[in-house]
């Protein structure tokens, strides 16, 4: 920068900077810090204040920011994260009193209040997010689903959506719904239909989604629409469910080209999405790197879990990305081959074709060869031999081949027993059937998963191990399991 300008010249062009390009033209010299330290230390102090926003519970905080922003547009760009809780200021209409939650009267807003979020809707949102507005996958239509209607009686729908797109350098987004939640869902609809740079949330790349309740769910549309985004990377939805053909007005959506999504972290917890509609999904993702999924049961949605198609698809569109693949299933009551579901049976598909696995989990049904019933009928007792000490086992470490599933890159293995009724030798023997190929066939494995069930059998399950010649380390899951222990 030319000396020769005055220093308040000077200030003013930095003050044109973004905070950051400030901050590193701020270290350059001494001179260049002596002049721009006061700007320097006002980005801090709004840096601190605004970058990372959260919702207090019977406090207007969505409100009061897009006020903030509206009054001084340019603090905006200070928040990064922005976190929406299920307690925040929203609209109910309870039986009960809490001073805290609001009614549809105490939440009504000032008519002058209205209007300017009215403004602020036309102005940064009117051409791409309010032209069809859906409610629950159908167009919406009348006075009600208008956003002067929706922001007059209160709801933060819309202000929601308003306030997002207004937040340029926005990376990570926490939202749980709270009821009215189809402006947002519309918003992220219109940006998946269209995402040319002009287009909001184009820094937009954690994104965290929850349904609000212990029942029901956020349908998967949400998904869909939100990992299209280019920015995006990493996507993690808690209560996720639905079935493929629910949201006939997404058709175009859905039948989209493939790879269109540049999501590499992929997580539904305690989630029940229909095989075909996560099939819709994980064809997005051309660079996915992790898939975690937990099935959330009958009590998120009545789809049928289907891991093993999960596998297939995941085989056929990401084998040589995929670096951890892990299916959890508590719940064990929607399972595809208990159901009269369409996709109710599929083989096992090997995993030896995914180039990079490094960490696989899942339970022993889904690798196993045939059902249940069929497996437990035809074990045969067998003894196999270890440093000479003999071990007696059921031929449950034989119900699937090693060296036919898991690939070479594999790291971590964990192996769930649910509906598995195997004794401390079957799962001794399970274990010591993956350990015995390791040389050959898993060169890379260094830890192996297989959970206790029963405090009692801890110290028979020590000595057990000890006799295969297993080191182990006990660990805790909290929340998932009460005992594992980790074999070395």
């Amino acid at each position: 920068m030319p000396s020769r300008l005055p220093a308040e010249l000077r200030l003013a062009v930095l003050e044109q900077l973004e905070p950051e390009d400030c901050f590193n033209f701020a270290i350059t010299s001494k001179e260049s810090w002596r002049i721009s330290e006061s700007l320097v230390r006002k980005h801090g102090k709004l840096f601190e204040e605004l970058r990372v926003v959260e919702t207090v519970r019977g406090e207007r905080t969505v409100w009061n920011l897009l006020d903030r922003i509206l009054d001084d547009p340019s603090t905006a760009k200070y928040v990064r994260e922005i976190q929406l809780d299920v307690d925040r200021a929203l609209c109910y209409d309870l039986g009960v009193q809490d001073p805290i939650l609001l009614t549809r009267e105490s939440a009504r807003l000032p008519s002058e209040t209205a209007a300017r979020y009215d403004k602020a809707c036309e102005e940064f949102c009117y051409d791409w997010f309010w032209d069809v507005p859906t409610i629950n996958g159908e167009l919406a239509t009348g006075p009600d689903a208008s956003p002067e209607f929706v922001n007059a009686k209160g709801s933060d729908s819309a202000v929601i959506a308003t306030l997002l797109s207004m937040l340029p350098k926005l990376h990570t987004l926490r939202y749980t719904a709270g009821g009215e939640d189809y402006w947002l869902l519309h918003a992220f609809r219109c940006v998946a239909r269209d995402v040319g740079p002009a287009l909001p949330f184009q820094s937009l790349r954690n994104v965290s989604i929850a349904h609000y309740g212990t029942e029901g769910c956020m349908r998967w549309a949400w998904v869909h629409c939100i990992i299209r985004i280019p920015s995006m990377r990493s996507f993690t939805g808690n209560m996720i469910g639905g079935c493929w053909d629910e949201f006939p007005d997404d058709e175009d959506l859905l039948r989209s080209p493939p790879d269109l999504s540049g999501v590499t972290d992929l997580t539904f917890g305690y989630s029940n999405v229909e095989a075909l509609a996560m099939d819709a999904i994980v064809r997005q993702c051309r660079d996915l790197k992790t898939f975690r999924y937990s099935n959330g049961g009958s009590s998120v949605a009545f789809e049928a879990y289907d891991p093993r198609y999960f596998i297939y698809r995941l085989w056929q569109y990401r084998s040589n990305t995929l670096e951890q693949l892990i299916l959890e299933d508590d719940s064990d009551e929607n399972r595809a081959e208990d159901t009269e579901a369409p996709l109710s049976i599929h083989p096992v598909y090997s995993l030896r074709t995914f180039e990079k696995l490094k960490s696989f989990a899942c339970d022993l049904k889904d690798i196993v060869t045939g059902n249940e019933k069929d497996i437990m009928k035809e074990l045969k007792k067998e003894e196999f031999q270890h440093e000479g000490i003999t071990i007696n086992t059921n031929n449950c470490a034989c119900i699937f081949n090693v060296r036919a599933l898991f690939p070479k890159s594999l790291e971590e293995l964990h192996i769930g027993c649910n509906d598995f009724q195997l004794s401390l030798e079957d799962r001794i023997a399970l274990l010591y059937e993956v350990l015995k190929s390791k040389e050959r066939v898993l060169p890379n494995l260094k830890l192996v998963y297989l959970p206790v069930q029963e405090s009692a059998e801890l110290e028979e399950f020590k000595a057990r191990a000890a006799a295969a010649g297993v080191e182990y380390k006990p660990i805790s899951l909290v929340g998932k399991y009460d005992d594992i222990y980790r074999s070395v």
